[in-house]
């Protein structure tokens, strides 16, 4: 319900509730103490009289001792509730006069079944369907009113899964698998009001994660929606105030409290690295004997022991040549890459020039030993705190040490390449858990594709995900066209509401309407792109050109960053880029649009670039064990409260979407074949002809129209004329 409907319900729901109360007291008054009991109301509902007086005094209660009452049975009641009540009621006075048969109409003016009501529905149903269809419509249309009453009722906080035996990962060894429909979202984060100027204080490290991990999660507690006059002045204001959108979306998100977050303990990994002073200093030395030994003289100002490689900052010097004091060129110093790796006994060896933002050149050397960057450590940095966003994510650490987390939400979008072996799958595993660490189900949800059938399945069970894991290629085209579907309902939100993009929307909505991120991860591009590759890149393409506004970002990762797979218009599309190890600099062109990707030492060694930086960050990547993604999934199937219905749920099951955009093709090809020789088609024939149902026969009698094999209707008997030939394709 609306808050000006609310507000509307709220200055008169007293007098509403007594008028209420004191109908339902003369009907029963009526019924039960007076000797004919009234046989006007007993001879229109029969049965369902003593219903609706009992509905009215309920009503009528609620109404007038509304607080005492909201907080005996909740708050959250919605008209969609007296939908389902009334479907319930209607369909039972149906079913109640069934048993009368040809006597049905006597059995109503004597005040029994379902009376007038009941006897109509029924008799015009079996006039029109027989016995059986009728029952079978009856009991669908009271099911679909209890299924109803339960998602807009307090009964949809029962917890009915702990009525059923425990089909966890944990209890059966098995991954487990949500429902199909969108889940149900969790309460969600109150943002901070649109005219605060000061951004709210960043969480230090200690007050974010180590009281919490020895504190039990404790259910999330739902915020009060914004009054309904504050909420109409703010539509109202909403046009005006697109102007300062841009500095709205800049601004940094609150912390989310971490009492309804998963704790950092759930991580045991920890990084293991150790101290290489000594002997980064003897390669500091061996670096200047070398280039001094080619008359070039240099520098080593500063040392970074990272990870992986460490990065030495040499300074080029000045030689004397002719009486004439020259500096050497970088160049000089890039053309000895080989000759340093030689002296070094390591390869590759990489030279940055210029790094960014210092003034020297970086020479980035192997380490013997890599060490393990653990995310628990990423995800307690100060540099995590320090993005703000509900989308950030831990990619690793660079070369320095420094910890590299970006915003999903300025990227927008991000394209992982890499070989076989060389950490793609980790730092996707990676990216996934920042994200569930930091994010509750009504504020994020996941869609995740796995054709390989082996990284992502472990995630089935997620109270965030969408649907299960879509392992099935011919299925991912059908969730690629339900989140086109998304985007288009909610950029149709946004017009309504007078707000360009989703952090705006989600200022001006109650905490119950406000819109979740979505996330779609694909682990393996190339398969997809080998069932359907002109669909797929122009679905992929439509969603990271318009998709960001409203909250949907792409994480795609392939292991053959080849031409047909990474295409141009992907590229275009996908400025923020992951490369690891690839096997060749041709590869590396498609990736990073130049070479050096090829010179990476695997296992998470990789190389970063995004639209805010012409240089590319070398970083490794974090890593993330199947025990603690495990243990990850277990706490968010222990821990999820249950959560109301999801108001935004899309208008049909993306299940359903995903079928039959796998199969419309062919169906509408076979269609074609069938009419062929034939002169004229009407709808009725078309589902005999297919075996179809009546709806989807029209569907797909307008798509062969669209596609020019049947013309528009002329005569009704004879239905549309074909238009194919014979030898027609």
């Amino acid at each position: 319900m609306s808050s000006p409907t609310r507000a509307a319900l709220g200055k008169n729901h007293t007098l509403i509730g007594l008028v209420l109360l004191g109908a339902g007291a003369l009907a029963l008054i009526d019924l039960f103490v007076s000797p004919q009991g009234s046989p006007y109301l007993r001879a229109l509902l029969g049965w369902g009289a003593v219903v609706l007086a009992g509905l009215l005094l309920f009503l009528g209660l609620f109404l007038t001792f509304r607080g005492p009452m909201e907080s005996l049975l909740g708050r959250e009641w919605y008209p969609e509730a007296l939908l389902g009540f009334e479907l319930i009621f209607v369909a039972g006075l149906a079913m109640a006069h069934m048993r009368y048969g040809a006597n049905g109409f006597f059995a109503a003016r004597a005040g029994q079944g379902g009376g007038y009501v009941g006897w109509a529905l029924s008799s015009v149903l079996i006039r029109y369907l027989d016995t059986p269809m009728t029952w079978a419509l009856l009991v669908g249309v009271a099911l679909a009113g209890l299924v109803v009453v339960v998602l807009f009722t307090p009964l949809r906080g029962l917890n009915l899964h702990r009525l059923l035996p425990d089909r966890t990962p944990a209890a059966t060894g098995q991954e487990g698998s949500p429902a199909l429909a969108l889940p149900p979202p969790a309460p969600a984060r109150q943002r901070p009001a649109r005219k605060r100027a000061a951004p709210p204080p960043a969480v230090s490290e200690t007050a974010a994660a180590a009281p919490v991990e020895a504190e039990p999660a404790s259910p999330p507690q739902p915020a009060a929606p914004p009054p309904a006059a504050k909420k109409r002045q703010r539509n109202k204001q909403a046009p005006v105030e697109m102007k300062q959108e841009a500095q709205v979306a800049a601004k940094p998100a609150p912390a989310p409290d971490r009492r309804k977050l998963p704790p950092f303990n759930l991580l045991n990994t920890e990084e293991r690295s150790g101290t290489r002073n000594e002997q980064a200093a003897i390669q500091a030395a061996i670096i200047e004997d070398t280039l001094r030994g080619f008359d070039i003289p240099v520098k080593v100002t500063e040392i970074n022991v990272g990870p992986t490689v460490t990065q030495f900052g040499i300074v080029p010097g000045t030689y004397q040549r002719n009486d004439k004091v020259t500096r050497v060129r970088v160049g000089q110093i890039v053309a000895l890459a080989d000759d340093l790796a030689l002296a070094l006994s390591a390869s590759p060896v990489r030279i940055e020039a210029p790094v960014p933002g210092k003034p020297y050149v970086g020479i980035e050397v192997p380490n013997p030993n890599t060490a393990l960057v653990s995310l628990r450590k990423l995800l307690k940095d100060d540099e995590f705190t320090r993005v703000g966003s509900p989308l950030a994510i831990p990619l690793g650490r660079d070369v320095s040490g420094a910890a590299v987390v970006v915003d999903l939400h300025r990227l927008p979008h991000l394209l992982i390449a890499g070989a076989t072996g060389s950490g793609k799958s980790v730092a996707l595993n990676g990216i996934i858990c920042g994200l569930l660490f930091n994010n509750l189900p009504s504020t994020l949800r996941l869609l995740l594709v796995d054709p390989k059938r082996v990284e992502l399945p472990g995630y089935n069970g997620l109270p965030h995900l969408v649907a299960p894991v879509v392992t099935d290629a011919e299925q991912a085209n059908g969730a690629l066209s339900w989140l086109l579907v998304q985007m288009d309902d909610r950029y149709r939100l946004f017009n309504q509401a007078g707000v360009r993009n989703i952090i705006s929307y989600n200022e001006i909505m109650d905490p119950k309407e406000r819109l979740p991120y979505i996330v779609l991860v694909i682990d393996e591009l190339a398969d997809l792109m080998m069932v359907a590759p002109d669909t797929i890149e122009a679905k992929l393409v439509r969603l990271a050109q318009m998709a960001r506004a409203t909250g949907i970002h792409l994480i795609i990762a392939t292991q053959r960053p080849s031409v047909d797979v990474v295409t141009g218009l992907i590229k275009a599309n996908f400025p923020a880029r992951l490369a690891f190890a690839v096997t060749s600099q041709i590869d590396s062109r498609v990736v990073l649009d130049t070479p050096g990707a090829e010179k990476l030492l695997g296992r998470g060694d990789g190389l970063l670039m995004t639209a805010d930086s012409a240089k590319l960050r070398r970083i490794q990547g974090c890593f993330v064990s199947d025990v603690e993604i495990d243990a990850l999934v277990r706490w968010w199937q222990s821990n999820t409260p249950a959560a109301p219905h999801d108001p935004l749920q899309p208008r049909y099951p993306w299940s359903q979407l995903m079928v039959e955009q796998a199969t419309a093709d062919d169906v509408l090809q076979q269609a074609i074949d069938k009419l062929r020789g034939r002169q004229f088609i009407s709808v009725s024939g078309l589902q005999r002809l297919m075996g179809l149902g009546y709806p989807r026969a029209a569907r797909l009698m307008d798509e062969l129209e669209a596609a020019g094999v049947v013309g528009p209707e002329e005569d009704r008997r004879s239905g549309r004329p074909v238009l194919l030939d014979d030898d027609a394709v």
